[in-house]
């Protein structure tokens, strides 16, 4: 029996063999060979919503985007932004958000992105990268603040970036507030240098501005700041400072450089807000209202927990209303607080019972709030305000 299977199974394993060795796929000359995959094929491009999202995207430009958690090394991939596309959740990466934080999101080009892994210089794109942003995650909360990806960068003119401070930068372009053309870039601290792109603006445009303004989180006053510098004198005092480009269509390409240390010595900073902190002494949680729209503080959040420590939120206020006006006093009213959303029950009042208030630029002021549900609740604002101390700010913020 034994030889008999012996003489079965030398000619079984000649044919397979012989089958495996000659099949097509199995050639050298195969012309439809199966592709070899690398970590970016593998990247994530599917959006992601909800506790799953570490941070939404609106990328307005063309190109699809790799997003990396500070620096572009392939186990700092956080996901692909596809182009055109709005209110895309990347994935929450459990090793980089697992705490209230700020990340600096490095963008790069899918199609650079492959051009230099197969040249072996990822580390290039760091210093030229397509753009960048700071991401701020609230840990435990939905993450739906929507980061505009502006449609700017990624041309031939050079937007060149020393910041040896200890100060995080961004770059708007067109406007030092919420809007704009976007965000060209941000520049992290201890950054010898980096290298932004920008493309021709819109005929009939000929020049772009750009505005720099520092970007903090402070764990302790649970608020996420912004600081403007400004002109300290000339015919822009007051005004947020700007560096324009002449970026038209029919001009040679720009090639110009910003150190930030210069901003730190020769312009005056200002918050160019109001903040406004709202503290919950109560014995249930509430929510903030002006009229009958609830607030989402700066760390975007809603509810104001009646436990400790997370008992107040910082609600932010814009104190300028175009960049070529100065900070001015601005007048609030018609604020409240309601045990739900949909409930407003108490206007906030000062101690003469009024409901509108004069509130001045880069002051904070505090809204206290104590009472029930079941028994009522008093909203008292604190008044004057107290000034906040610009530089005490750029000290304490979080450390990264």
């Amino acid at each position: 029996m034994k030889n008999q299977m012996s003489k079965i199974s030398l000619p079984l394993l000649i044919m397979t063999m012989i089958v495996f060795t000659s099949c097509p796929w199995r050639t050298s000359t195969d012309p439809f060979p199966e592709p070899a995959t690398t970590w970016i094929d593998r990247i994530d491009w599917s959006s992601h919503s909800g506790m799953n999202a570490g941070f939404i995207a609106d990328n307005l430009s063309s190109h699809r985007l790799v997003a990396f958690a500070g620096s572009v090394t392939p186990a700092n991939v956080l996901g692909g932004i596809p182009a055109l596309t709005d209110n895309h959740g990347v994935h929450r990466d459990s090793t980089v958000f697992h705490r209230t934080r700020t990340v600096v999101v490095v963008l790069v080009r899918e199609d650079d992105l492959r051009e230099h892994y197969a040249a072996n210089t990822l580390v290039a794109l760091n210093a030229e990268p397509f753009s960048s942003i700071m991401v701020f995650y609230n840990h435990g909360m939905l993450n739906n603040h929507r980061n505009r990806i502006s449609e700017r960068p990624g041309g031939r003119h050079r937007f060149i970036v020393t910041n040896m401070t200890d100060h995080d930068v961004e770059f708007r372009i067109n406007s030092s507030l919420a809007g704009g053309d976007g965000v060209l870039g941000f520049a992290r601290r201890i950054t010898s240098e980096v290298v932004f792109h920008l493309t021709d603006p819109a005929p009939p445009a000929l020049t772009t501005t750009i505005f720099p303004v520092f970007r903090f989180f402070h764990p302790v006053n649970q608020v996420v700041s912004e600081i403007v510098p400004r002109w300290r004198s000339g015919y822009f005092q007051g005004q947020p400072y700007f560096r324009t480009l002449a970026t038209g269509a029919a001009n040679p390409a720009v090639n110009t450089t910003l150190n930030v240390q210069d901003l730190l010595a020769d312009f005056d900073m200002e918050l160019g807000a109001v903040w406004l902190r709202v503290v919950n002494a109560s014995q249930d949680n509430i929510f903030f209202f002006q009229g009958n729209n609830v607030m989402a503080s700066s760390m975007d959040t809603f509810t104001i927990s009646s436990a400790m420590p997370s008992n107040h939120q910082t609600h932010v206020f814009p104190a300028r209303a175009t960049d070529s006006a100065p900070a001015e006093p601005i007048t609030v009213g018609n604020l409240g607080i309601g045990p739900l959303i949909g409930s407003r029950t108490t206007n906030v009042t000062d101690s003469e019972g009024r409901t509108t208030f004069t509130l001045q630029p880069d002051h904070r002021y505090t809204i206290t709030v104590t009472g029930s549900t079941a028994g009522g609740f008093t909203a008292t604002i604190g008044l004057p305000g107290t000034p906040v101390s610009i530089q005490e700010l750029l000290n304490d913020r979080e450390q990264q």
